[in-house]
Order: C-alpha cells, then structure tokens, then sequence
C-alpha cells in the first residue's frame, strides 16, 4: 500500500512556512506535487497566474464561463486568437506652480470619477514659452493662433509683446480647436502688432493610467486633479491632445466573434488532396474523387464514390441529396477555402466513363486469386481520372497495360496467374481534356 500523499494545499502551507523561516524544503513522496506547491509558494504573481490558467486549460470544468471560453478560442484556433487585454491610457497634464518645483515620477493624478493616472518621468516647473502666430479681437474676443498648442481649457496663460497693450497680461483662455485659442478682450476689432509671445509657468506631466481600462480616456473637457500634495503647485489640468488609448480586456462577445470569423476563415486555402481527405473521413465513402473546375480557383467539383471493398470493383455513387448534405457539412466544418463564399463549391457526380475488364481463362480460378486481382486493379485505376496522369492515347488504359498488371499479381499464397484473354471495354468513352472519374466491373469468364 502506498504512503499517505499530502495535498496541493498542505504542502503549499507548509513549504511556505519553511521559506519564510529559510528552513529547508521537506520533500513529499510525490515530487511533482512539491515542485507544484514550491512554484506556487515562492509568491510570485506571474508563477500563480501560470499555474491557475495551466490547470484551467487542463480541467475545462475546473475553469469560469469566462476562462472556459478563452481556453476554447485558445484550443481551437491552435493559439492563433487570444483574448486582448486591456490597455492603458496615456496622454499629457498641464501642471501650474507659483514657482520652480519639481514632479517626480509617480505623482499621482485622478479625475472626478475616481480614474488614477501616475507621471512617468520627472517634470521641473518652469517658464513655458510660445510664439503668436497670430492674434485678432472680434465681437470682443481675442483669437490666438499658435499652431498644435496643446494648451488646456481654462487655465491662464500671460500675453506679451503686443503692440496693443490692452491684448497683453494674464488671460483664462478658452480652447477652440489645435491651433487656435481665446480669451475675453473688450475693445473694437483689430489685429494684434508687434513680437506676439505668451507663456505659463508650469510643465507638461505625461502620465499613464494606473488601470487597463476604456474609462481612462478623457479630453480636454475633463477635470483633474493631484492627489500627491507638492508645495507651490496651482492646478492641474489634461491637455488639448488629452489622455487616449485605454481600453478595457476584450469581452467575450468579440473574442467568440474573432474565433467564429478565424474559423470560417481558414488561412490555409486547402487543396484538392485535403478536400479529398476530409470527404473519405466525414462520410461512408472509402474513395472520394475531387478536382478542380478551370474556371475558377475555389470551384470544387466532387465525385463521391462509396463503400468500395477489396473484393469488387463495383461502384455506388452517393445520391444528389446525399451530395448536398456532404456539402452542408462540409462548409459548416470550415473546410471551405479561403474566399470561398460558399456558392462556387459544387458537389455533384461528374460524368464517368464505365471501364468493364473481363478477365478469361484465369489459372488459379480461386477466389484468393480473384480478390488480388481486383485489389492490384483497383490500386492502379484509382488515381486514374486525374486527367493530367492520362497521355493523350490513354495507353494507361491499353489491353497491354493492364494485362501486365495482371500477370504480375501474386495471391496470398505467392502464386502469379495466367489467363487466356481479356477485353477492356469503355475507354473510348473517355475525352481529352476533360476530366472523369473511371468506374467499372471486373469480370472473370
């Protein structure tokens, strides 16, 4: 009887104990049971989430709907479609100060509705300067210009150097769009004259998201503000360029559609020998026969023939309804080539031509002797209505070829035959260059 093996849970408690206390690891009796509660143990987020999503993918059962269904789209698309995660959002804040001051990397901002963003470099306080491509008051409003300002709406910004001193001096500006700004002037219309500047003093913070989720993006409307309290800071406001990119982990609506649309989609185009084998693997047939119409790339024509065994040439052709359910599923088990729709693929029995053999005289006249002959024909015909192994004579057809064919046949018992004659009828039925699936009767007379 084997000895008591502890759990997953027993072992972690107790290999946490002696990591924590540096004593050394006690083995249990089953080591892959340790080396899972060690992994685990060493509390490491990444190793848990590893070992969490491992034995989901294994124990689909063990798994939530949510991990059920990107184990599937995992499974299914051979890892070719993955759940996307989320993404955090980015962007610039415009940070005003009395005087110099820095702010450091991970200052942390957040918005009304509680979204939190933290700075990503080190930012000094400081006097930001711009030049004024242009400023003209109409219907008392000054309109500036200043090309992809990426200003923030409502916080003052200082005018210098008009000619016009009534333009000039701190203003609360108004954003209009990325290139243009204005503030309250009250006076007749008129351009501005003079070397236009403006500035304010300040920095411009680029910060990140703390979350991966859509809610982060904000614009310029947006307020914000500094959880981290830093002497001399005034206000804090988001850029005209705004915080952009965050979005939340993909739902499972989309990743079930990507999967869905992946798979109806393949990218391998599939050729004539895949067809061929997803037909004799899907239906009764022991022998399917596809080509490929000319005229078209993704036009599939299919000859079915079915229940062929080693003892008859015999052939059965499936039914036209047959064909149309071979086709359904065909196409709903996405077979279907890439840019296919679905209404170029044909499954229908082609025209074949009945090549009967007669066989006279065989030596030994046994079944055993019969059923190899059939067997070898079989092996050598099949192939036969891909028209491109055909020569333009069909000699792979003639009375001689197939009489070799014959006399190098050997039974189960290692005997070869002999015969006294033997008719081919039926190949003159066959056309050149156009392909036909050959049927037939072997018959010993």
């Amino acid at each position: 009887m084997s000895g008591y093996i502890p759990k997953i849970q027993e072992l972690y408690d107790r290999i946490k104990a002696n990591l924590l206390s540096n004593a050394n690891i006690q083995l249990s009796q089953d080591l892959t049971l340790t080396a899972i509660a060690t992994f685990i143990a060493m509390d490491s987020a990444d190793a848990r989430l590893t070992f969490d999503n491992a034995i989901k993918q294994m124990f689909p059962r063990l798994a939530t709907e949510e991990q059920f269904i990107v184990n599937n789209a995992f499974i299914w698309t051979n890892n070719t479609i993955q759940r996307k995660n989320g993404s955090f959002a980015t962007g610039s804040l415009i940070v005003t100060a009395t005087q110099q001051v820095d702010i450091p990397i991970g200052t942390q901002f957040s918005t009304v509705d509680g979204i939190v963003y933290k700075s990503k470099t080190l930012r000094s306080c400081v006097d930001q300067p711009f030049n004024i491509e242009s400023l003209v008051r109409t219907n008392n409003e000054a309109i500036v210009k200043i090309t992809n300002h990426n200003l923030a709406n409502g916080m003052d910004f200082e005018i210098i150097g008009a000619n016009e001193s009534a333009f000039n001096g701190k203003q609360t500006i108004t954003i209009i769009d990325k290139d243009y700004f204005k503030y309250s002037n009250t006076g007749s219309d008129e351009t501005a004259t003079g070397t236009i500047t403006g500035q304010y003093f300040g920095v411009l913070v680029e910060v990140e998201s703390v979350e991966a989720t859509n809610d982060a993006n904000k614009d310029f409307a947006n307020t914000i503000s500094i959880d981290d309290f830093i002497d001399y800071v005034e206000n804090v406001y988001i850029s005209y360029n705004g915080i952009i990119d965050g979005s939340d982990i993909e739902t499972l609506e989309s990743l079930k559609a990507r999967t869905v649309e992946f798979l109806e989609n393949p990218t391998n185009a599939g050729n004539r020998y895949q067809h061929q084998s997803w037909l004799k693997q899907n239906t009764n047939a022991n022998y399917a026969y596809v080509f490929q119409d000319e005229d078209s790339f993704y036009n599939y024509v299919y000859c079915v023939i079915s229940q062929i065994d080693e003892t008859t040439l015999n052939f059965t052709n499936f039914s036209t309804q047959e064909l149309d359910e071979i086709k359904a599923d065909f196409l709903n088990d996405n077979q279907l080539p890439l840019g296919c729709s679905g209404n170029k693929t044909v499954v229908q029995n082609p025209s074949f031509v009945n090549i009967n053999i007669t066989i006279n005289g065989l030596l030994p006249n046994t079944l055993a002797m019969q059923n190899q002959v059939k067997l070898e024909l079989k092996r050598y015909i099949n192939p036969l209505p891909v028209k491109k192994y055909l020569s333009n004579d069909f000699s792979e057809l003639s009375n001689s070829k197939i009489q070799n064919i014959i006399i190098n046949t050997r039974d189960t018992n290692g005997q070869s035959p002999s015969f006294t004659g033997m008719f081919i009828g039926g190949t003159g039925s066959l056309t050149t260059n156009v392909s036909k699936p050959i049927l037939g009767t072997v018959v010993f007379g």
